[in-house]
């Protein structure tokens, strides 16, 4: 049996999730189990989606700046 450790204490965010209806209605999570929670509150779901968008990461710490 293979065993799994923690290599981070810190929240997974590297990507954002879009629940899309055909009616055009959408919305937007952070976490995947908000979105879960989504999807079993609504009475029907018939037609929609979910799209998972990767996160742009951009460290300001490592920019420059001007000059």
């Amino acid at each position: 049996m293979k065993t799994f450790t923690s290599t981070s204490t810190e929240p997974y965010d590297r990507h954002f999730y879009i629940v899309t209806y055909e009616d055009g209605r959408t919305y937007t999570y952070d976490d995947y189990e908000l979105v879960r929670l989504h999807y079993f509150q609504q009475a029907d779901t018939t037609g929609s989606k979910v799209t998972v968008m990767d996160k742009q990461q951009y460290n300001h710490s490592a920019t420059k700046g001007f000059k």
